[in-house]
């Protein structure tokens, strides 16, 4: 199935089937994220995968503008509904490797839950490229994301989370059992987060930092681009 099509039939039951799944910790992690993001007040950010708009939230309760790109007009729909009380908010149907913005025209980009779709189809350093071209000299560049833990006790409950209950509550939660064992899988299947930092580097960006979430199971990478000389 098309990762686009999948999405547009979870769209419904997606925030629930998240904060289910993750045991309500995806709220407290996109809110530590847009704190790690550290962006100037007033800052306009571009949030790349935005789906339906959660972290897109986050950043506009503190003051922030954003513009939410996604290629999944039904997660948009989402989104802008939930964002509509806010001034400073847009959302663009884009594929995140090509948005419809200039060079150089926001204070920050960020992207939550969304890496490990692109690496299936080859496409995290370009969206990392696509990122800091639109992001001003000094600012920054954040991402959230499930990773593995790297051994331990936290690895053999995980593995376990991803291969017995998420997908089997995944399921129950919104009817599509092959959108939640492709999810399992993508975690995975997923780079070490080692290998998400040097791509960063290699993209024009310093700084670079990460912050593990629960033992790994998640990781906020924030870094910044690099000014210009």
């Amino acid at each position: 199935m098309e990762i686009r099509t999948m999405f547009s039939q979870i769209s419904p039951a997606y925030d629930l089937a998240n904060t289910l799944l993750s045991l309500g910790l995806d709220r407290a992690w996109r809110a530590e994220a847009a704190r790690r993001a550290a962006l100037p007040e007033g800052g306009r950010i571009i949030d790349f995968c935005t789906g339906t708009g959660e972290l897109a939230r986050i950043f506009l309760k503190s003051g922030h503008g954003v513009t939410g790109v996604d290629f999944c007009e039904e997660m948009l729909d989402i989104a802008r509904k939930k964002c509509m009380e806010f001034r400073w908010s847009e959302f663009i149907c884009a594929d995140a490797t090509s948005v419809p913005l200039p060079n150089d025209s926001a204070d920050g980009a960020s992207i939550a839950f969304a890496l490990r779709n692109l690496h299936h189809v080859g496409k995290v350093r370009a969206v990392f490229e696509e990122m800091v071209r639109v992001v001003r000299p000094g600012g920054k560049v954040m991402f959230l994301e499930l990773t593995k833990p790297g051994h331990g006790f936290w690895r053999l409950v995980y593995y376990g989370y991803l291969c017995l209950y998420l997908p089997v509550m995944g399921a129950l939660v919104s009817g599509r059992s092959g959108a939640y064992r492709y999810l399992s899988q993508s975690i995975r299947g997923f780079l070490d987060t080692d290998q998400v930092l040097g791509i960063m580097a290699d993209t024009g960006l310093e700084d670079i930092r990460a912050y593990p979430l629960l033992g790994g199971i998640a990781t906020i990478g924030v870094a910044r681009k690099v000014n210009k000389t």
